[in-house]
């Protein structure tokens, strides 16, 4: 009888022990949890710049690098200051133009890679619209559609543009020379080059309205 009285207790103290074991655990997975969610939604709104001075390109935490390629567009001076990559793309007109042309207006340049395939491009989109509404006297915007390859083509992109009503500058890079100097395997892809001409910002992923503003505000 007190071998059975004494096998209950140990019993009901290991099932304590483990009650509170639990409890502690679960708490402190649930801190861990409400932490890692909020350091996220930061993520989200805060879009750091690196300084123009600093000559690499900025990649936030959790996003995928651009491989800037060897350009052999030749438009670009050796004399010009910044350290961005040229390259070419077409207008709605089927007429080249290079990145330097806009770069050299002195403003500074925002580049977001789309396709009509991508469901996060089309949700950046109006955001971007709104954005070039607002600032498009100080920032050059260039809505670059990826149709190089087969994985796009000018038609589509230029119904769903029209579709949708907006009208910020449209690209169309069917000969890939934008994404073979700014490579990225994910879209949309967005990236700065400052007034200077320097790469200040490139990653992949869609923005968030306030993180597009957060660019703006910390380029003009």
């Amino acid at each position: 009888m007190k071998k059975t009285l004494l096998l209950v207790a140990v019993l009901a103290i290991l099932l304590a022990g483990a009650f509170i074991i639990y409890n502690g655990t679960q708490k402190s997975m649930d801190q861990l949890e409400k932490r890692d969610k909020i350091d996220l939604d930061n993520k989200k709104e805060n879009v750091a710049i690196k300084p123009s001075s600093d000559k690499e390109t900025a990649i936030p935490e959790q996003s995928a690098p651009l491989s800037p390629g060897n350009s052999d567009n030749t438009d670009k001076q050796d004399s010009e200051k910044g350290d961005y990559e040229n390259f070419y793309v077409y207008d709605n007109e089927d007429n080249k133009i290079y990145l330097s042309s806009l770069v050299n207006t002195g403003k500074p340049v925002i580049i977001n890679y789309w396709t009509t395939w991508c469901g996060y491009c089309k949700m950046e989109m109006p955001d971007f619209n709104e954005a070039y509404h607002q600032y498009k006297d100080k920032v050059e915007f260039m809505m670059i559609n990826i149709c190089g390859g087969g994985n796009d083509n000018i038609d589509s992109a230029k119904a769903y543009i029209e579709e949708e009503g907006y009208d910020f500058p449209v690209y169309y890079d069917s000969d890939l020379n934008a994404l073979s100097t700014y490579y990225t395997d994910g879209f949309p892809t967005t990236i700065v080059i400052d007034s200077n001409g320097n790469v200040v910002y490139a990653k992949s992923g869609a923005l968030s309205k306030a993180g597009l503003e957060s660019i703006i505000d910390q380029i003009i």
